[in-house]
């Protein structure tokens, strides 16, 4: 391997771990092109990616020192060009000749900014936004820019302003930015409303907005409008770009993962892969989202990894076992009928046989959800995610109904059937340790993070990465409505020694050999500008530091 000089550590792989997780007959063949290394471990030193066409190099960011530019014109070994010091960066996006990133402040009180460069990193402009700006997008036609601000509270809870969306008006140019402010203020009237909906927002002493925290923004094609996870919250926020309004939350709802075809493993303790159905459901709770139009129709993938609201001050996270009768501390905490307290039948389980560790005692849940009768007791079982890819239908506001969200494909438990029977000694681990397979099936199994979506031969293709894992799932959606699985690919060694201090300090001394480690941001560089003239699937990889590049080459399938 090469190493930049001075102290930033960027470093080009030459070696490759092989591509695990690959089959022959996949729709989808992958082959690895090259990549870059921080040479950080577990500092998200390389989250999230943006293409600049016109300087042919890509701008990553590095959340411990800055923003990197690395040239990708030979494939094999990325170069590493500069460092850009700009620490607390979140996110970059490009357009044309221009550069914005997102700064976020150490505190929870003072506004966040995007700052603008040109391609070569030289600072032209600087705008203030709202309270912690974690992801930005640029409209199709490149002259307004979207930014979620996030607004987390402090750990303490003493800070915690609301969530926003800024509108960024570029038609003057960076230099004559304007903004205007989009909050979610008039939906507090409207709170029980929406929570009745589906709408997650259990935190005692918080407003309703306090606890809308947009994560992640998809723009549709005519650029008038725009489409914001709101993870915790478990639902998705619809904005009118050109009157910088939010007009719509619209709630996901739960996943039933009793349901036939679908189940999900949800112990860490049974020292084996078990997917099966279990009474339980699961809020979407999408981190990414990626929007396309097909025949027409609006449509909307998300990455359902899964988030709860979890701080020193508040946390609603709990063991299925640990969960108590808030009215009767002697009685079931699960409702009898719903949990029968004997088995019934060949298949029924009893509460005491569900709340063992090796079946659903371990999974983590709401302790907020699921007393739908206010009785004490828990009528349902809500967890965090739903360990899958979902494609979702805008169905358009008609006379007097609303604009809502259509389900019309759900990946089920095909990620953890395939890490199961592809990669096992990769499922459900954990991203900062090898021989931790099973490790997170108590809590959010592989957890789906990053999606892209891109036409590469005339076929639609929807990559998601695994946040824990490790690797990237593919789906054919040409058919919006059927999916084809596509394949799946993983660069990560799991043979590998990768024990590390329990903070992740030490950086592990195979870190150069492990390959991939949590994967972030993904971004498909389409052929049309691309330094191969063909498709390059680009994955940053927050925890190993590495971004790494793919060749995509798409089969034809005989039922699209």
């Amino acid at each position: 391997m090469t190493l930049i000089p001075t102290t930033f550590a960027g470093v080009c792989l030459f070696f490759s771990p092989p591509l695990a997780g690959t089959a022959p007959s996949d729709i989808a063949q992958v082959k690895f092109l090259g990549a870059y290394s921080s040479g950080l471990f577990n500092e998200s030193a390389c989250e999230i990616s943006a293409w600049s066409p016109d300087s042919k190099r890509l701008y990553v960011t590095n959340s411990a020192q800055g923003l990197s530019m690395v040239d990708i014109s030979d494939q094999a070994n990325p170069l590493w060009i500069s460092m850009t010091r700009q620490f607390g960066i979140t996110s970059v996006a490009t357009y044309g000749n221009l550069v914005a990133m997102c700064w976020i402040p150490k505190s929870k009180e003072v506004q966040g900014e995007v700052r603008f460069f040109d391609l070569a990193m030289k600072q032209i402009g600087v705008i203030k936004v709202g309270f912690g700006p974690d992801m930005l997008t640029f409209t199709p036609d490149g002259k307004t820019l979207l930014v979620a601000n996030e607004a987390e509270p402090s750990d303490d809870g003493a800070e915690d302003p609301a969530g926003s969306i800024s509108v960024i008006d570029l038609s003057q140019g960076a230099e004559k930015a304007t903004l205007r402010n989009a909050s979610f203020d008039a939906f507090e009237s409207r709170a029980s409303e929406l929570r009745t909906a589906g709408v997650h927002a259990p935190m005692p002493g918080r407003s309703f907005v306090q606890q809308l925290e947009p994560e992640y923004i998809a723009v549709s094609e005519d650029g008038t409008r725009a489409f914001i996870t709101l993870q915790e919250a478990n639902a998705l926020a619809v904005l009118d770009i050109p009157a910088a309004k939010i007009i719509a939350i619209l709630p996901f709802g739960l996943k039933d993962f009793s349901a036939a075809g679908v189940g999900l493993d949800a112990s860490d303790k049974e020292n084996r892969t078990t997917i099966s159905p279990w009474p339980i459901r699961g809020m979407y709770q999408p981190d990414t989202v990626a929007y396309f139009k097909c025949d027409g129709q609006d449509y909307l993938v998300t990455a359902n990894e899964g988030e709860s609201f979890e701080y020193p001050f508040y946390n609603e996270t709990q063991r299925v076992s640990k969960l108590k009768n808030s009215k009767d501390k002697t009685k079931p905490a699960l409702e009898p009928t719903r949990f029968p307290l004997s088995a019934e039948g060949e298949e029924g389980h009893s509460q005491s046989d569900l709340l063992k560790s090796d079946a659903i005692g371990r999974l983590e849940v709401s302790e907020a959800c699921g007393d739908t009768d206010q009785d004490g007791d828990y009528d349902d079982l809500v967890c965090f995610g739903a360990r899958s890819a979902s494609i979702w239908r805008i169905v358009p506001a008609t006379g007097d109904t609303q604009t809502r969200l259509e389900l019309t494909w759900d990946s089920g438990s095909e990620i953890e059937r395939t890490l199961r029977d592809r990669m096992p000694l990769a499922f459900n681990a954990d991203n900062r340790e090898n021989s931790s397979q099973d490790d997170r099936s108590d809590a959010r199994g592989p957890e789906p993070e990053g999606v892209a979506v891109a036409m590469i031969s005339d076929h639609r293709i929807i990559f998601v990465g695994l946040e824990r894992a490790g690797g990237v799932m593919m789906w054919d959606a040409t058919n919006p409505t059927k999916p084809i699985f596509a394949g799946y690919f993983n660069r990560r060694d799991t043979s590998i020694d990768l024990a590390v201090d329990v903070d992740g300090d030490k950086v592990p001394d195979k870190l150069a050999d492990v390959g991939d480690l949590g994967p972030e941001g993904l971004l498909v560089i389409p052929a049309s500008s691309s330094p191969t003239k063909r498709p390059i699937l680009v994955v940053c990889n927050e925890v190993s530091g590495t971004l790494s590049l793919f060749d995509i080459t798409v089969a034809e399938v005989a039922d699209k």
